[in-house]
């Protein structure tokens, strides 16, 4: 009887621990906490030969960006960004890019990589990427840039998210490794 008692404990303890586990999954899934992404790509990365790109130095300008549109908005940045993403590998200056995006929230991140930041500058001041950013509203965007050596590429998205997180902790200040300010920027709603 004893033996039984403990095996249907033991039995008991097994499944709370899945259930537990089921639980925590589905709380991650419908909090947002599952994203999927592209695999890193570009007209300037081979991932056999690394970066093929002319024009790359030592180091090259890597871009992350964090946006997080209003609940009824996902429809617009989502045709936004596939019309930036079909026309990303005709800028010139691009080495490659990544987006992620969660499965089941509001958020998505992009990872460019430029050999330098001018490049970054014609790419956003394009036509494309205009009308995108116009015509896509969102609660909040978040940008952040370094310089990274050109070996560590590509650059996961373990990597990308921390240079986010590290400037947005700095609050934007400008970081010695940078050409240029961490500029972290908020977009209010409009």
């Amino acid at each position: 009887m004893r033996h039984t008692i403990t095996r249907t404990r033991r039995r008991i303890g097994a499944l709370l621990g899945t259930l537990v586990a089921a639980v925590s999954a589905a709380g991650l899934l419908l909090t947002g906490g599952c994203a999927i992404s592209t695999p890193f790509a570009g007209p300037g990365y081979d991932s056999s030969a690394g970066v093929t790109l002319d024009g790359a130095g030592d180091t090259v300008f890597v871009v992350v960006t964090r946006a997080v549109t209003g609940e009824d908005d996902g429809g617009e940045f989502g045709r936004q960004t596939d019309e930036v993403r079909r026309t990303m590998s005709s800028h010139a200056g691009l080495i490659g890019s990544s987006f992620r995006k969660q499965l089941f929230g509001s958020e998505a991140w992009t990872l460019s990589v430029w050999i330098d930041d001018e490049a970054l500058q014609r790419f956003v001041r394009s036509s494309v990427h205009r009308t995108a950013v116009d015509r896509t509203p969102l609660s909040r965007a978040d940008f952040a840039y370094a310089w990274v050596p050109v070996e560590d590429l590509p650059i996961g998205w373990g990597r990308a998210l921390s240079i986010l997180q590290e400037q947005m902790d700095n609050d934007g200040e400008a970081d010695p490794a940078l050409s240029v300010p961490a500029r972290v920027h908020t977009r209010p709603d409009r």
